[in-house]
């Protein structure tokens, strides 16, 4: 702190230097010194995105909303790729109980910055586990489990399974009765983590799945199951995915995967921040790729919000 109060001391018009002050003094829950500090720094330079954003993160500790969604739309008109902003801005409104346009707010900071969807589950993941199958009343691991079941009649092992999107295990737990050897792949390093430890997977590796798939294929690798458990609801276009699948994928192995139901259309970001995919659009993708869908299941995969996510789960196999 004393560095900065030189610093101010030496060239009172050194807007970084009252920013790191105002930084220090919110850390110290000094409130009212770090909004002058902020505001120093404004005043040096009416240009300073970050001045601005912190002054906001700083209205919404005291409860001045009306005042932090306007610091965080000035720091936007001056940076408009600052994600981070949209987001803090897009939390700020889903308090004020303005959904729609917390939405929005969210739809812009993943169109600038992709990787937020990684430090999402980054967060999540100590407690992944409990929340999806206590609290949201999870199903889709055993719903995909069941669905295999009954287009093998329970009748058929796998040698070579392929999770995509594995996260902490929940698919894998379910297919380990069924398969030889399971891999994995996942984007969040501490999902893997907890995966890991339960010695469920011969591979895991830390990767956007689009990207490894394709890797996969030009390795020419080969799989006779593979399984996308809620991977798809974070993925709009899905015809890169099925390209690179129905390429690794053995004659007569199966593709299973769930998706969020779209009545019609292909796919549609929704207002969850997930993507739903419509049965026509996976019927056409299927078709172009040299696979047969052996079965599709309407069916309830979640809870939010006191109400049941509609979505489906689909069985397809390589011609």
């Amino acid at each position: 702190m004393a560095r900065y109060d030189a610093a101010v001391q030496a060239d009172p018009r050194c807007a970084r230097a009252h920013l790191n002050r105002g930084n220090i003094l919110f850390a110290r829950a000094c409130i009212g010194e770090a909004r002058e500090a902020y505001q120093l720094a404004i005043a040096c330079d009416p240009q300073y995105a970050a001045a601005y954003f912190n002054l906001a993160n700083l209205n919404c500790r005291a409860g001045e909303y009306e005042q932090a969604l306007r610091h965080y739309g000035i720091a936007i008109r001056i940076k408009p790729d600052f994600a981070d902003a949209f987001v803090a801005l897009a939390n700020a409104l889903a308090d004020l109980g303005r959904t729609a346009e917390a939405t929005e707010c969210y739809r812009r900071a993943l169109a600038i910055r992709p990787d937020l969807v990684t430090g999402l589950f980054e967060d999540y993941a100590s407690r992944f586990d409990t929340h999806l199958v206590d609290a949201l009343g999870y199903s889709v691991p055993r719903l995909m489990r069941e669905a295999v079941g009954r287009v093998t009649r329970n009748n058929r092992r796998f040698h070579h399974a392929l999770d995509l999107g594995c996260g902490t295990g929940l698919v894998g737990e379910h297919f380990r009765d069924v398969v030889a050897e399971i891999d994995g792949v996942d984007l969040s390093p501490r999902m893997l983590e907890e995966a890991r430890r339960k010695q469920i997977y011969g591979k895991l590796d830390c990767d956007e799945i689009v990207a490894w798939l394709e890797r996969a294929a030009a390795a020419s690798l080969s799989f006779d199951l593979v399984l996308a458990g809620d991977v798809f609801i974070y993925v709009g276009d899905l015809e890169p995915a099925f390209k690179a699948i129905r390429t690794i994928l053995t004659v007569g192995g199966l593709f299973v995967f769930s998706a969020e139901r779209l009545a019609q259309g292909s796919f549609e970001l929704l207002p969850t921040f997930r993507y739903a995919h419509s049965a026509s659009y996976v019927l056409e993708l299927a078709s172009r790729h040299g696979l047969i869908i052996e079965l599709s299941e309407h069916l309830d995969l979640r809870k939010e919000s006191n109400a049941m996510i509609g979505g489906a789960i689909f069985v397809l196999t390589r011609s």
